[in-house]
């Protein structure tokens, strides 16, 4: 609270009208702290900034467990039992563009297989349903030394290893099981030809 006052005096001193500080989260958080200044403007969906709260952009975050909730209907109704999984270094997907195989979706979907485990996820920037393997990125092991906040190493639903894949496929609404079941058909079809 102090340096946002302090940022606050600055803007104040250099005559801008406004101050942004930072974003919060659609749930309560540690962000939280930024909403004691007073009356906000929200940024809608539209990118306009509002005074109104519910005028504000629900947030990725909502549209991701939107789409997962309806992952989890798809896959329950073929008899899988999906778990969960927040996966807190998906950042590095997008901040490692040499890596293309790291993970970077923020939440995903384990299911066991006839092939082995299995993740199903939403991605944004794709805006599609994809099916990918996890195996851990062993040569990012530099995260471990980061410092987790209690509820990471509490959480019991917390995947806190950099992760990659070797494969993803795109899932379609209209197709959404039998194309993971033809996912799972290939991987079982080329194990059998790579332990031959």
């Amino acid at each position: 609270m102090y340096t946002m006052l302090l940022e606050m005096d600055l803007a104040k001193r250099l005559g801008l009208e406004y101050y942004y500080p930072g974003y919060v989260l659609d749930q309560p958080s540690a962000f939280d702290y930024k909403l004691l200044l007073g009356s906000c403007e929200w940024l809608t969906g539209q990118h306009v900034w509002s005074k109104n709260m519910s005028d504000a952009d629900p947030g990725k975050g909502l549209l991701i467990g939107e789409k997962l909730a309806v992952a989890n209907a798809f896959l329950s109704s073929a008899g899988y039992s999906p778990t969960l999984v927040i996966y807190p270094f998906y950042t590095l997907g997008h901040l490692l563009l040499e890596r293309p195989d790291l993970i970077r979706v923020p939440s995903y979907l384990l299911i066991q297989t006839p092939a082995g485990p299995l993740a199903v996820s939403y991605d944004l920037q794709m805006d599609a349903f994809i099916c990918f393997d996890l195996h851990l990125a062993t040569d990012l092991d530099f995260v471990h030394s980061l410092k987790l906040s209690d509820d990471y190493k509490q959480g019991s639903s917390y995947e806190l290893n950099p992760l990659c894949c070797t494969f993803f496929h795109r899932l379609r609404v209209d197709s959404f099981i039998e194309d993971l079941h033809h996912i799972v058909s290939i991987l079982k079809h080329s194990e059998m030809h790579s332990s031959s």
